[in-house]
């Protein structure tokens, strides 16, 4: 974990991608690094750090100050980082020669093309006699080790392979991070979408929108004019538009998370929910916001409403439903929700009821 050590230390901030590693990683071992270190000696607080992270900042040598224009402490951290990959799990065990072939044309292939498609990356398997029914297998490895990204299960994307996953994540945060989702409250038309990517990335459009999609960036709207990307929602919450539902009945279930959870986890949730989501004049793409959502499912006396928020603060998502039978949207999504704790490992999460 790199933080500039010129910049005044920001102890939230590094709190914010320790528990981020935590809950996504948890049996990493994180190496912390200050960097452009030439002639200066950060004043952090090492002792909390160690304190509170101390199953991530494992052993005596956690942290390094380094600077890259003298080499000041570079040759001690790459001396440790070599000693921590020896020790990983993956270390010893058997790769055979075919596919460190394999992944050494991959490599050579990835300097000039980040993407190929997977005729093409079974092609390079055949080539280094590696034997067809260990395509998927060997693939499946390559992809573990971070060679390789891609997505075999999906109908859009299972021929779209990655030899480059940096390439493909900065492609990603170009949409992400485009300022005018600020002023349009995450949503963005597809159009805009494609004049981003083309500038840079030809024709890729389709293949990065579904690849969004498939990390649950986004969701498309109704009238298929254009996404909506939760992480780049407003963070006001709107007034909550509960309807008078005859003998409905409120049930409430909370979700206490053990560690403060990284940004995206309501997104995610958002994401899955999309086609409940409630829809009003006011609000006629939905009543959410950036850590909520308004749903409502079925029609008269079976209609039921969801008011599903996470409070950051309290590390707490709670869920709100009103109904003739509100337990059975109550399982409904919690179905939803194990699906996205189950993403991020490290997450313990207490399941409370309240009336």
């Amino acid at each position: 974990l790199v933080i500039n050590g010129r910049r005044q230390f920001k102890m939230e901030r590094a709190e914010y991608w320790l528990d981020t590693i935590r809950a996504r990683a948890p049996r990493s071992r994180v190496i912390l690094v200050a960097s452009e270190c030439e002639n200066t000696t950060p004043s952090w607080p090492l002792d909390k750090l160690k304190a509170g992270y101390g199953d991530l900042l494992q052993g005596d040598k956690w942290y390094f100050a380094v600077g890259c224009e003298n080499r000041e402490g570079i040759d001690e951290l790459a001396a440790e980082i070599k000693d921590s990959a020896a020790k990983m799990d993956i270390m010893g065990m058997d790769w055979p020669v075919n596919c460190q072939k394999a992944e050494g044309k991959i490599r050579e292939r990835a300097k000039s093309r980040a993407q190929v498609s997977r005729a093409e990356l079974y092609s390079i398997f055949s080539n280094s006699n590696i034997s067809e029914s260990s395509f998927e297998m060997v693939a499946g490895q390559m992809a573990t080790l971070g060679v390789i990204t891609q997505f075999k299960d999906s109908v859009e994307l299972g021929d779209f392979v990655v030899l480059n996953p940096q390439w493909l994540t900065k492609a990603i945060s170009l949409v992400m991070e485009d300022k005018q989702l600020e002023t349009d409250k995450g949503e963005i038309a597809h159009e805009r979408m494609r004049s981003i990517w083309d500038k840079e990335y030809q024709g890729l459009y389709p293949a990065f929108h579904s690849c969004m999609k498939e990390f649950e960036l986004c969701y498309d709207m109704e009238d298929l004019a254009g996404c909506l990307l939760p992480l780049r929602f407003g963070d006001s919450r709107p007034d909550i538009p509960w309807s008078n539902i005859v003998g409905a009945k409120e049930r409430r279930v909370q979700y206490h998370l053990s560690v403060r959870p990284p940004k995206g986890i309501m997104s995610r949730f958002i994401v899955k929910t999309h086609y409940m989501i409630a829809k009003t004049k006011t609000m006629p793409k939905g009543v959410y916001w950036q850590n909520g959502v308004f749903l409502r499912a079925g029609d008269g006396e079976y209609t039921s409403e969801e008011l599903c928020e996470f409070d950051e603060g309290e590390r707490v998502i709670s869920i709100r439903v009103r109904a003739a039978f509100p337990q059975n949207m109550i399982e409904q999504l919690h179905g939803f929700a194990k699906a996205v704790f189950d993403f991020f490992e490290g997450l313990k999460i207490e399941r409370r009821y309240g009336c």
